[in-house]
């Protein structure tokens, strides 16, 4: 499936190894073109709760703080780490999306922010 180009995400590679703070080394995997479905760069503090539903926020979702499609070639794997308009974010989910009457389909791509920024 061709989807409209809307940035570029670095992606790497945590290794076996540790830095000297007990962080894993980052190595360079790649680059991919992506579209973008949904983009948290930051959280912000509010007074409101929102849990206070009558499912007591006991919902089968998955949530995630941004969401990307990555095309079929891109080499994505679990816990990398994507470097896009500045923020690093950390891979949680790829799903395969199939594309329609004999065209290729896409990844879906959940991510969260990476805390070791």
């Amino acid at each position: 499936m061709k989807f409209s180009r809307q940035s570029t995400a670095t992606i790497y590679r945590k290794s076996e190894a540790l830095s000297m703070y007990g962080e894993p080394k980052l190595f360079f995997a790649g680059k991919a073109d992506i579209g973008i479905v949904r983009f948290i760069e930051a959280y912000d503090r509010t007074s409101v709760r929102a849990d206070s539903s009558a499912s007591r926020g006991k919902a089968d979702m998955e949530l995630f703080d941004a969401v990307f499609i990555f095309p079929k070639s891109s080499k994505l794997k679990l816990d990398d780490v994507l470097l896009i308009e500045g923020v690093k974010l950390e891979v949680k989910r790829v799903h395969n999306r199939f594309g329609l009457r004999g065209k290729e389909g896409h990844f879906e791509v959940g991510a969260n922010l990476w805390v070791s920024q």
